[in-house]
């Protein structure tokens, strides 16, 4: 009963701060939705979702909310995780001023992307490519046509590499 009890009050400690965290994130009102696709170690495909906001002493807080398996790819199954995350997270649409996702055309694009159906739900929440999605396209770009560049990524990704794949 000791133990049962003592995980009784840690579940309900993590349960308040987690509401304090969406508390918190609430009383900013306005936020941005930042989403990425990754795909874990085991294959499957998860949706990272992050929540920006600023307090009123404009102190920026960039939250992640947490990693969302990804069934599909398409963008109507996309949003929809998005819009399930905000609906679970007591985030109303009509406070997102901003959407930052790569430039693929499932997030970002303009006739049926996950961007344009968050638009169609809030004209206020207007996207923004991911700058860091922009940096990696422009270093692409930089080590096609550099094959130094291209050779010392090379070797650092190498190491990177074997760093990962060597015992502890």
């Amino acid at each position: 009963i000791k133990l049962s009890l003592a995980f009784l009050e840690i579940t309900e400690f993590i349960y308040y701060c987690i509401l304090l965290f969406f508390v918190k994130i609430k009383e900013r009102k306005f936020y941005s939705i930042i989403c990425d696709e990754t795909t874990d170690e085991s294959g499957v495909e998860q949706l990272c979702f992050t929540v920006r906001s600023v307090d009123n002493q404009f102190v920026v807080h960039e939250d992640v909310i947490g990693l969302y398996e990804l069934t599909h790819q398409n963008a109507e199954h996309i949003t929809d995780v998005i819009i399930d995350v905000l609906v679970r997270c007591d985030l109303d649409i009509k406070f997102c001023r901003g959407q930052g996702f790569d430039g693929a055309a499932t997030m970002s694009g303009h006739l049926s992307g996950v961007s344009t159906r968050i638009k169609n739900l809030n004209p206020k929440a207007f996207f923004v490519h991911c700058n860091a999605h922009s940096l990696a396209l422009a270093l692409q770009d930089l080590t096609r046509e550099s094959p130094s560049i291209a050779s010392a990524l090379s070797i650092t990704n190498e190491i990177l590499n074997f760093i990962k794949k060597s015992p502890k």
